[in-house]
């Protein structure tokens, strides 16, 4: 249960790549985009999270904590180096800030692939309901980041807060994944379960989950 309420932050860092419309737009006229040229850089964030092959084969001989360590890792340079472009303290032309998109994007597949494969070996009997709950964390990312940003770091909301919200995707989710990687990992041997502990009884846990996130 500790690995899977881990998962579930790790989720968060991983669908952060969702917020892109929160800066999308001080991002166009900073660096004189067009529309096309922005949702290309949307395009290629989601070429990043979908062709994610190598997290898999890290996750496979590496095991969870190293994928995720290397997912923050990505992470925290893709979006490190897109708030430079964004600050303009970093001057270079569009085929490398597409590239960095696709970086970051890349950063939020591996934080995926770990958490999805090692709750399913956890939980073998409730591999769907799990995923879905961990997929719910995937997709809320977005809103649950911009809400703690725009409480804690922006409170007037000034319009012009677009690049700090890139640094702080960069910092927070590197801080919250070297944060969870003690905890996130294939448990190998079960401990001695309480005698009410049941199938029954772990599904009930579940959809009481399930039930909170709806809520």
């Amino acid at each position: 249960w500790v690995v899977l309420v881990a998962s579930l932050c790790a989720e968060i860092c991983g669908g952060a790549m969702y917020a892109f419309g929160v800066y999308s737009e001080q991002l166009r006229i900073t660096l004189s985009y067009s529309q096309t040229q922005l949702q290309s850089l949307a395009l290629a964030s989601n070429i990043g999270n979908f062709c994610n092959i190598p997290s898999g084969i890290v996750q496979d001989r590496c095991g969870t904590r190293v994928t995720v360590l290397c997912g923050v890792a990505v992470n925290f340079t893709g979006y490190f180096l897109l708030w430079l472009v964004a600050t303009e303290r970093l001057e270079v032309q569009y085929p490398f800030v597409f590239g960095i998109s696709i970086l970051w994007g890349n950063g939020s597949g591996w934080f995926d692939t770990a958490v999805i494969t090692t709750n399913m070996a956890n939980f073998p009997s409730e591999r769907g309901v799990v995923v879905g709950l961990l997929k719910s964390f995937f997709g809320l990312s977005s809103a649950l980041l911009s809400l703690v940003f725009f409480a804690f770091f922006n409170p007037l909301g000034a319009p012009t807060a677009a690049d700090t919200f890139i640094l702080f995707l960069a910092v927070g989710l590197s801080a919250i994944g070297l944060g969870i990687v003690p905890f996130v990992n294939t448990v190998t041997h079960s401990p001695q379960l309480p005698e009410h502990t049941t199938a029954g009884s772990v599904r009930r846990r579940l959809l009481l989950s399930y039930g909170n996130v709806l809520l």
